[in-house]
């Protein structure tokens, strides 16, 4: 599913097209789905809650052979991981500071593949929004920041 609609993202087309109108400053919305794959965090996740799903059973079946726990804990891995790939359950596992630093990262590498350092006067401005992350990045080149600052 998509973070806005069509009619939404003709409205901050309209909206951006407008504000470009009466500045000299050139915009770019980038929304990303997520600015990193985080799969250590997840794998992290999953073998620690399949870990303690197996002992759970374990604690509830005690008589259960150590091949049968064995075996139940790699598809009790698989549906941790498929149910990781939630983007609720994943935002959850997600430290603020891995996440800020991914959504800066993603916004410098977006600033560069977008070309919004190449614009005239230096004006090029970027606004990322990072669904997974729920942050928003702006970058302005450094003819923004002489005219309004840091």
């Amino acid at each position: 599913m998509a973070l806005f609609s069509e009619d939404e993202r003709g409205r901050i087309e309209a909206a951006v097209a407008e504000v470009e109108r009466h500045t000299a400053g050139e915009i770019v919305v980038a929304v990303v789905h997520e600015c990193h794959r985080y799969g250590s965090s997840r794998a992290l996740a999953t073998g620690l809650w399949s870990l303690g799903l197996t002992l759970l059973v374990y604690a509830v079946v005690p008589t259960l052979p150590a091949i049968w726990l064995i075996a139940t804990e790699v598809p009790l891995a698989g549906l941790v991981w498929a149910a990781l790939s939630w983007q609720p359950l994943r935002r959850l596992l997600l430290p603020a500071t891995h996440a800020q630093a991914a959504v800066a990262a993603r916004a410098m590498q977006l600033f560069a593949e977008r070309g919004v350092y190449d614009t005239r006067d230096r004006s090029g401005l970027l606004i990322v929004i990072a669904e997974l992350e729920r942050r928003v990045v702006i970058l302005g080149d450094t003819g923004i920041h002489a005219h309004i600052g840091e």
